[in-house]
């Protein structure tokens, strides 16, 4: 009596617990020694994401990678493949983030002056200090720099 199967083959890597986003988009990686490596994240789900970097990260390394619109996340590197590396979050995000993640610049451009102030009267400005004339500043030196050295003779007799 034969029994029917159908055998199923998939490749590891391609297994995917959630659907990745494509983004293509620059970002920092910070390793364990808080060194920044500029990367290029890929792609995202809610379970981790696709980093290109020529920098090698280790597999089972732990890192921080800047998500713009999102935030840090903290994740292990679980895969490698030329400069090509897979990281999975050590908390999956939300659905949401992975639609905002990269959406939103992290530099905001604006003409930022003055005249954009809603209330110039919260502008601190610094107090106007008055000098003193040069002649009361340099008698200064000199009788302190006198007292001093004064104070060091007293002390060594």
């Amino acid at each position: 009596m034969g029994l029917a199967a159908k055998v199923f083959t998939s490749d590891a890597a391609e297994r995917r617990i959630s659907e990745r986003r494509p983004v293509d988009r620059s970002s920092t990686v910070r390793d364990r020694n808080r060194s920044a490596i500029d990367v290029i994240v890929s792609d995202i789900s809610e379970t981790g994401c696709a980093i290109e970097t020529p920098t090698e990260l280790p597999i089972g390394s732990e890192v921080t990678i800047g998500l713009a619109g999102v935030g840090t996340c903290t994740a292990k590197i679980t895969r490698r493949s030329g400069n090509l590396h897979g990281c999975e979050f050590a908390r999956p995000i939300d659905p949401t983030m992975v639609q905002l993640a990269f959406t939103r610049d992290t530099v905001v451009a604006g003409p930022f002056s003055s005249a954009t102030i809603a209330d110039p009267s919260l502008v601190l400005h610094e107090p106007m200090v008055e000098k003193w004339p040069p002649a009361a500043r340099i008698a200064l030196i000199g009788g302190s720099s006198l007292l001093l050295w004064g104070a060091i003779v007293a002390l060594a007799f």
